[in-house]
């Protein structure tokens, strides 16, 4: 019962992830200058950046914590063996995209900390669903 409801909360967390990623990142696709989302050049695409516009930064936003959470959902629904682990993996891009954005561009956004928050609470119920997961698979005994 409770790594069905851990299942279902990463699900529905990714889907949440996923949208918003897509929103933000079909805008910087769309407007490679960040100014449907409001962001100013100024904050990140200055001095020793190696971007000259937002196009990549929304492209990596888009697979990253678009497709990617899409798919461990997806893999999920499917009764995936890996999504175990892959909804781990989820949490920890996410919260490295968070991390980097934040050094690069300061907390300067609501947004921002309830992505990293959701970041935090997605790696806190893949870890518990890997460890009962893990647990269950260790209380199966061997084959003889």
């Amino acid at each position: 019962m409770l790594r069905t409801a851990l299942k279902w909360s990463l699900v529905v967390l990714e889907l949440f992830l996923a949208a918003g990623a897509f929103y933000g990142g079909t805008q910087l696709v769309r407007d490679p200058s960040g100014g449907l989302l409001q962001m100013p050049a100024n904050q990140f695409l200055t001095g020793s950046s190696i971007f000259k516009d937002w196009l990549v930064p929304g492209v990596v936003l888009l697979l990253a914590n678009g497709v990617f959470p899409l798919v461990v959902a997806g893999a999920e629904l499917r009764h995936a063996r890996w999504a175990v682990l892959a909804h781990l993996a989820v949490g920890c891009v996410l919260l490295g995209w968070m991390v980097v954005q934040v050094a690069v561009m300061g907390l300067s956004a609501g947004i921002q900390t309830v992505f990293l928050s959701l970041g935090l609470v997605i790696t806190a119920l893949a870890a518990v669903n890997w460890s009962l997961a893990s647990a269950s698979l260790r209380a199966v005994p061997p084959h003889a």
